[in-house]
């Protein structure tokens, strides 16, 4: 018996990039499948919080994924350190294929494999340091909610499962479902809340380890009802709530990254940090500014992405060699714009304030401010409100200096490794 591929699907919850009728249409089949999934409102919150979840999915054989581009994808997985296997894993691109070509390529039994291996000439000096960061504690994941449509229970309609699957995607939840009771405890060690409409004894589910879980029966419950199921199971559990956090962060591929450390010297919020062997990694996710992808456009070798972001290479799609001559003309952002970038940031930062500090009037200091920004977020596309929040000129210069102290010395040590 030919045993059928896993399905992911991500619903990217908290972005429009994904076109609704695709996403859409593709959960609406999906629902109708009768085969077993997971549905995760967004992959990129997962990857930073290297949800547990992640791993039956790397390990467990064959697997399909409907989400975004298959490079930002790969990179989602392998830094939340479980790496996709190349020959059995096949990404659907819900930004750019149709739904019918997602639906069919999901739900059909051949697995075309398209993870993308290919390597820069530059070459990989970064690689992904499984080691760096401790494993994720169970106890501070959001629980895990699963729609039991298994032996003792009435499965949903399509349109009821439909129905109950988009009012929990869109409010930040992740949900399995699961025909089987052995499969009910399978994934991890998060606390666990079932849901089905049961018609007799309730199954055993993972018999001796009933602490982490809880069972309601969801027979005659709406959407609604089930929001309330879970909402309330999540506050007595104390486990974080789903979608607290909007997950806009840097993504690196280390098939294309060369160390250079430009990302760490230029980042002011210390997202980046460096391994035990001197490699660039994303250290603090939660520090980034959300949609400000201005890292990525000092990356030479365009190794920085944002899966969220509107246009490629940024995005996650495939890397062109017109891509890297205009990411080249980018690299020196403060040589476009007459001098140091910090220095700039330092003097109209100043400026502005000396403005406010004589006219006494806020609201015109603050037009001064953003007339004089104008420049530099066109440049980097920054978001305004970004530059508007940038701390005093002096932590700008020790923020700066702190990094730059950082990426060289980091390679300096790398330089001496690599001798020794």
């Amino acid at each position: 018996m030919n045993v059928l591929p896993r399905i992911l699907y991500c619903h990217c919850a908290y972005a429009q990039v994904v076109p609704l009728a695709t996403k859409t249409a593709v959960l609406k089949r999906l629902a109708a499948s009768g085969q077993p999934f997971e549905a995760v409102a967004d992959l990129c919150e997962l990857s930073a919080r290297r949800d547990p979840s992640l791993k039956p999915l790397a390990e467990g054989g064959a697997v399909k994924i409907a989400a975004c581009f298959p490079r930002a994808v790969k990179w989602l997985f392998a830094s939340a350190h479980q790496p996709l296997a190349p020959e059995s894993t096949e990404i659907l691109n819900m930004r750019e294929q149709s739904a019918e070509q997602v639906g069919d390529a999901l739900l059909g039994p051949e697995l075309k494999a398209n993870l993308p291996s290919k390597v820069s000439p530059a070459g990989p000096a970064a690689g992904l340091n499984q080691s760096a960061s401790s494993p994720a504690d169970p106890a501070k994941m959001p629980l895990r909610l699963i729609l039991y449509e298994g032996p003792g229970s009435q499965p949903w309609s399509d349109e009821e499962r439909f129905a109950l699957l988009t009012a929990l995607l869109d409010k930040g939840w992740s949900v399995s479902r699961v025909l089987a009771p052995e499969a009910v405890l399978a994934n991890d060690d998060r606390l666990v809340l079932v849901l089905g409409r049961f018609n007799g004894p309730v199954p055993a589910f993972g018999a001796g380890d009933s602490a982490r879980m809880q069972v309601r029966d969801a027979t005659g419950f709406d959407p609604a009802r089930v929001l309330e199921e879970a909402e309330a199971f999540r506050a007595g559990t104390q486990t974080p709530k789903a979608g607290a956090w909007l997950p806009w962060f840097p993504v690196i591929d280390y098939d294309r990254c060369t160390n250079c450390m430009q990302c760490l010297s230029f980042c002011l919020f210390d997202v980046y940090g460096v391994s035990a062997d001197q490699k660039i990694e994303v250290h603090h996710s939660a520090n980034c500014k959300t949609n400000c992808p201005a890292c990525s456009r000092v990356c030479p070798e365009a190794a920085i992405m944002f899966p969220k972001y509107k246009t490629g290479p940024i995005h996650g799609g495939e890397v062109t060699e017109a891509d890297l001559r205009r990411e080249a003309m980018k690299v020196d952002i403060s040589a476009l714009l007459g001098g140091d970038i910090y220095s700039l940031l330092r003097q109209r930062s100043t400026q502005a304030r000396t403005r406010f500090s004589k006219e006494r009037d806020p609201d015109q200091a603050l037009q001064e401010r953003r007339k004089c920004l104008t420049k530099l977020a066109q440049m980097a596309d920054i978001p305004p409100e970004v530059l508007m929040s940038l701390p005093s000129p002096e932590e700008i210069q020790r923020r700066a200096t702190e990094a730059a102290a950082k990426a060289k010395a980091a390679l300096a040590q790398r330089s001496e490794e690599l001798k020794g």
